[in-house]
């Protein structure tokens, strides 16, 4: 077989993964951005067979050189990921931070070792903007019918479940919408269609009310024009799309304004799709404007500043209309959660503190009531938590993306505006995620990863290059072990949640075959304390204190430095009539963790020698479990994942 047998056997197989993957990205965001174990595993599964199958029908030989390395960085960084597993405190938080790691590497190597021809690149794109489409719909429909929680405070939570990751999706669909709507030779029936899509994914990302997304717009917005070679058109579609979500402007700032009242998402909903009707028509009709919108790249016409201030003018009403959340300052609890990881870094500059490893250091440092799983920002994460050797890994494989994008302006100058489709929504992802704690979120971070993957595809030469890589076969075996090895490292944690799940849900009707389940748990997630803590409170709750040692001591073996097992095991001693051992596991609970209030009245009330006050076991009980948004009590099903529950009120 010759290398131009190749290309065809590479592209057919990129021609059925790029939709495949777009719907599963699609699924991902409707189970909670793909955070909760289960569906984590299903598509990582998913996405770990779809390489293993693309890697038999791949030359790599021809795979482009920035795309050799920066998938080279990014498996380094992986793999550096998981050698953290060596010195991090929690090592089952570096565990499942590892694995989201090498999701994005499956995502990113997918990508990038397949041919990708011009259509089937922007057949990708399209479904990735209509399947995200269809979840943000979902969703409002969910908020109008008032089920689960997709609306929260008055902002659109769903489809992900956090209304800032919601944001970011829409954001990241919503530029391959406009890019592509704004390309010549789109068809006239897919400009229409995208530019609907793109004033609707608007309307989504300002009920999410996400300040965030202003940062990652205005980067992407100066990336978008400054680096297309259609600058014109694409204002011109910026501007129809700006213009009709003025008009809509009022409809969607009420939702905030009123708690998300029914009747005022209504009224949104119906506002977005008129102005996404107006943006299908001016769509269909654009190609009277075509010759009009023609410049040469290099010169600026002289109604570009015009353009220019509609866009300006219509960002100052957008933020400053209406009481609305996006108008407020810039005050949040992020600038505490990064001096923290800054601290990380300082203590060890190289290796970091273990990959996902947070929310301990932040206990026992914080100066606010916030108790959060990570730093809201992939840069301070990053270094906090991989070192230099991490973050130095991670900031070469985005500068290799970059290259890949220069190597298709030059390779081929009539794909390069395809790639750019690709690259303004990761830029703006990044942009996002370096104040946000979007890394976390495999929905909103791996279509990131993919499309990078996909600027590196549109790289390869159009025409075969020398003979056939005798080494594909060793190379696809290779690929077929490390896959066996990903599904393993992302299943076990995944079956082991599972059973805890099912644990919890059947204790109070079968508490032996829960305890089985527990302890198949804990075997199944060698280095997660999770099982056993939660083992330990149902053992408590039924008044078994012997059994309730024995889970939060093997819980505190695992995890030295949970704060949670500590003050449990107090209340064990203290039920036991050990005050001076409850005393001594106080002390170190609030070591570990000294703005607790539940731990600092524990305290109190064992020196006095009085009972402890009711609410104490009831908050305790309220954070068993820790959540990336807030801890939640087992009442709250499910028991994993970015969803929250009602809590007992601070003291």
């Amino acid at each position: 077989m010759n290398g131009a047998q190749l290309a065809p056997r590479g592209q057919r197989a990129a021609a059925g993964t790029g939709a495949a993957v777009a719907l599963l990205f699609g699924w991902w965001a409707l189970r909670e951005g793909g955070t909760t174990p289960g569906p984590l595993c299903a598509g990582s599964l998913a996405l770990v067979a779809a390489l293993v199958v693309a890697a038999r029908r791949v030359e790599w030989a021809q795979v482009p050189r920035p795309a050799r390395w920066a998938l080279c960085a990014l498996a380094l960084f992986t793999a550096w990921s998981f050698l953290s597993i060596a010195w991090a405190g929690a090592r089952g938080d570096a565990w499942e931070a590892a694995d989201r790691a090498l999701v994005y590497l499956v995502a990113f190597t997918l990508f990038a070792a397949l041919p990708w021809t011009d259509t089937q690149a922007v057949g990708v794109l399209v479904a990735f903007v209509l399947a995200t489409t269809l979840a943000g719909t979902w969703a409002l429909g969910d908020a109008i019918a008032g089920s689960g929680q997709a609306v929260q405070d008055g902002r659109l939570a769903g489809p992900v479940g956090y209304e800032n990751a919601t944001a970011a999706l829409m954001l990241t669909a919503f530029w391959p919408a406009v890019l592509l709507a704004a390309r010549r030779s789109s068809p006239l029936a897919l400009r229409g269609l995208l530019l609907a899509a793109a004033g609707f994914l608007l309307g989504l990302a300002v009920l999410a009310q996400s300040r965030g997304t202003l940062l990652a717009g205005a980067v992407s917005l100066v990336l978008a024009i400054a680096l297309s070679p259609e600058r014109v058109r694409v204002l011109a579609a910026l501007s129809a799309v700006t213009l009709t979500t003025l008009l809509s402007l009022p409809a969607l700032l009420d939702v905030y304004a009123g708690g998300g009242d029914q009747a005022a998402l209504i009224r949104a909903a119906v506002a977005m799709t008129v102005s996404s009707a107006l943006l299908l028509a001016a769509g269909l009709a654009s190609g009277r404007l075509d010759r009009r919108l023609h410049a040469p790249a290099g010169r600026l016409p002289l109604h570009l500043p015009a353009i220019a201030a509609t866009l300006l003018l219509a960002a100052a009403v957008w933020t400053q209309a209406g009481e609305t959340r996006l108008a407020g300052g810039a005050a949040s609890g992020r600038y505490d959660f990064w001096r923290v990881a800054a601290g990380q870094f300082a203590d060890a500059p190289l290796t970091g503190a273990g990959a996902g490893n947070f929310t301990q250091d932040y206990a026992r440092e914080r100066k606010n009531r916030e108790l959060p799983l990570y730093p809201h920002s992939v840069v301070w994460g990053t270094l906090g938590q991989t070192g230099i050797v991490g973050a130095g890994l991670l900031a070469c494989f985005f500068a290799a993306a970059v290259a890949g994008l220069r190597r298709v302006r030059a390779v081929d100058a009539g794909r390069y505006a395809i790639a750019l489709a690709a690259f303004v929504p990761a830029a703006a992802w990044l942009a996002h995620a370096s104040v946000d704690w979007l890394w976390e979120v495999p929905a909103v971070t791996a279509p990131a990863f993919a499309l990078l993957g996909l600027i590196a595809g549109l790289g390869f030469a159009t025409g075969p290059r020398g003979d056939v890589d005798r080494s594909r076969r060793a190379r696809t075996a290779a690929i077929a072990v490390l896959a066996g090895l990903a599904a393993v490292s992302v299943g076990l944690p995944a079956l082991a949640a599972r059973d805890t799940e099912r644990a919890v849900a059947a204790w109070d009707r079968d508490p032996d075959a829960a305890r089985r389940a527990l302890d198949r748990a804990h075997t199944l997630d060698p280095l997660s304390a999770r099982a056993d803590v939660i083992a330990g409170v149902l053992a408590r709750r039924d008044g078994d204190l012997g059994r309730a040692r024995q889970a939060f001591t093997r819980a505190l073996a695992r995890d030295p430095g949970d704060w949670y097992a500590q003050a449990e095991l107090a209340l064990v001693a203290l039920g036991e009539g050990r005050r001076a051992a409850a005393a001594a596991r106080l002390v170190v609970a609030a070591r570990l963790n000294p703005l607790e209030p539940a731990i600092a009245e524990a305290g109190a009330a064992v020196r006095q020698g009085v009972p402890l006050p009711a609410w104490v076991e009831q908050r305790l009980a309220g954070e068993t479990v820790s959540g990336p948004i807030e801890r939640r009590s087992l009442d709250c099903r499910p028991l994993f994942g970015i969803g929250t529950c009602p809590q007992e009120p601070d003291r």
